[in-house]
């Protein structure tokens, strides 16, 4: 780390040489797969290719975000994909002319719609019950 919290969780000469008033006011929020591949791989990277060019740093001098924006964005996405995946089942349901192609589609859409819940972080079971 560099800048102004560069010796705030100590260092590799002083292990011990961390602030002792540290602590967590809030846990993060962020559950499931996706939530945490978007806290961990997409806003880094989101930044360092655009975001850098418009954000501003904080008080501290630091470049920080808002979790209850992401949390928004990430219910957003999985309420999306839920939505979507709900109404291409039904769409798909009504065009199949056989009883066994029905079947067929109703299990693929219930896979996927289980996998996409437990990846974004919903209740699969609960999810693929209703």
């Amino acid at each position: 780390m560099t800048g102004v919290d560069a010796c705030i969780w100590g260092s590799v000469e002083d292990p011990d040489g961390y602030a002792s008033d540290l602590m967590a006011i809030s846990s993060a929020r962020t559950k499931g797969h996706f939530a945490k591949w978007i806290v961990e791989k997409f806003v880094p990277s989101f930044y360092k290719r655009i975001h850098y060019r418009f954000k501003k740093q904080d008080r501290d001098g630091l470049f920080s975000y808002d979790e209850d924006r992401l949390c928004t964005f990430i219910s957003i996405i999985a309420n999306t994909a839920a939505f979507l995946i709900s109404y291409a089942a039904i769409a798909s349901l009504y065009f199949a002319r056989s009883a066994a192609a029905r079947l067929v589609i109703a299990l693929i859409f219930s896979a996927m719609y289980s996998v996409c819940m437990v990846t974004i972080g919903g209740d699969g079971f609960a999810g693929t019950a209703a």
